[in-house]
């Protein structure tokens, strides 16, 4: 059934034709032009809080009304960690496995589930491999609404058990996400399911929420030179671009950022974009389903229904780049996170990592600029790919002396480049 929407600070227009989107729920695209439904910013813009410690003290920039009580299980707020490592230039990462469920997407999932309650929906659905899945279980569990998870058969189960932990049925769908796609496609308001996927087509409402990575990098440090973000959906990549853009249109920040898209190798759909010069939503989907590939970094894998016209129009405005690794190359910068900052992060948002080494290697960011690495999802969320060899079978009664020399003797076992 169809609900007015709440008073609330932000408009939910057309982002083509301007067609306010009216009442919930929502057509997926515009009926006037064909162009997708978005939050817009607030006019005039808020001032930006003075000392914020986590997502919901952006309230006043996010599309709630006033007296909505945020479901919150303390998203936001993640450290932006200086590297230790020898960089050309100056390079920090936002640790968004911090979050909650140990990814970037509590920060929408977290807003998408108080849209919910807000409307008075009281179940959840959402197609995703893993990252949203988790986020929506937890949320929807800390709301006392039920939830369902749409995966692919092959999604690996360890992704999905924690997801059942909070109660949440998971349906593993025989086909690939478009199949899943298609199921989502039929849960839909009619039958009283509120869909909380993360991508702005399925749920402008949460789209909002990763804007707030953005600002929080702008309150901590200014705007860096580059930002780098791992794209999967590219529903982060997309929402960060917005929130320096706002800011900057807003005069609360200088400029934006470069920003760069950082796909698995075969599925640069972003790069392909941008050498064609093609940003409509249409001819990307067209170049979505040209690319196919096998790979290791499961969030990544862009064959799904997605805001990936977004990022090319996002990279090529902030002039801005997009790159590829191979899951080689994304379980280096792995075992880098781990063994130089301390910091366990999954193959996919290690791709991150790895997309930096490149940019250092071919000399693309000048000594003395400031980049931003975007690290999404936390190592314990996955299982473990290659295991550096420093465990050791040892007797109970083994001498100090052969502990020290075991030390010795894997204390020279390179660190990956």
């Amino acid at each position: 059934m169809s609900a007015a929407l709440p008073a609330a600070p932000l408009q939910v227009l057309c982002d083509q034709c301007g067609r306010d989107a009216g009442t919930w729920p929502f057509a997926a695209r515009c009926p006037d032009c064909t162009g997708i439904f978005m939050v817009r910013p607030p006019e005039p813009a808020p001032p930006l809080p003075a000392s914020p410690r986590g997502m919901w003290d952006y309230r006043d920039w996010l599309p709630i009304a006033p007296g909505t009580t945020p479901v919150t299980l303390g998203e936001g707020g993640t450290p932006l960690l200086r590297s230790r490592a020898d960089w050309p230039f100056e390079l920090a990462f936002k640790v968004e496995s911090a979050n909650p469920t140990g990814s970037q997407k509590d920060r929408p999932m977290a807003l998408a589930i108080t849209k919910a309650l807000e409307l008075g929906q009281k179940r959840a659905v959402v197609a995703s491999t893993g990252s949203a899945a988790l986020a929506c279980a937890a949320y929807s569990a800390r709301a006392g609404i039920d939830c369902a998870i749409l995966v692919p058969a092959d999604t690996p189960r360890a992704r999905l058990g924690p997801a059942a932990f909070f109660g949440a049925h998971v349906f593993a769908i025989d086909g690939p996400f478009s199949a899943t796609a298609e199921l989502l496609g039929r849960l839909g308001p009619e039958r009283g399911w509120y869909r909380a996927s993360t991508n702005r087509r399925t749920n402008t409402f949460q789209a909002a929420a990763t804007r707030t990575i953005a600002f929080e990098i702008v309150q901590a440090m200014g705007v860096p030179d580059w930002v780098v973000v791992p794209v999967g959906g590219g529903g982060t990549l997309a929402g960060i671009w917005r929130g320096f853009a706002e800011l900057a249109a807003a005069g609360l920040a200088p400029r934006v950022p470069r920003l760069v898209s950082v796909q698995p190798a075969g599925l640069n759909i972003i790069g392909a974009a941008l050498a064609a010069e093609e940003f409509s939503e249409d001819g990307v989907a067209a170049l979505t389903a040209r690319h196919e590939a096998a790979t290791m970094m499961v969030n990544l894998r862009a064959n799904r229904m997605s805001d990936l016209a977004d990022v090319a129009r996002a990279v090529h405005r902030s002039g801005g780049l997009a790159l590829e690794v191979g899951d080689d190359a994304a379980l280096a910068g792995q075992r880098r996170l781990a063994c130089e900052e301390g910091l366990w992060i999954e193959s996919s948002g290690a791709a991150c990592h790895a997309a930096i080494a490149r940019l250092a290697a071919d000399g693309v960011v000048a000594r003395g600029e400031r980049v931003v690495g975007i690290l999404t999802g936390a190592g314990w969320r996955e299982e473990l790919g290659a295991v550096p060899a420093r465990i050791h079978d040892v007797p109970r009664d083994i001498a100090a002396e052969a502990v020290e020399r075991l030390i010795a003797d894997t204390r020279t076992d390179p660190v990956p480049n």
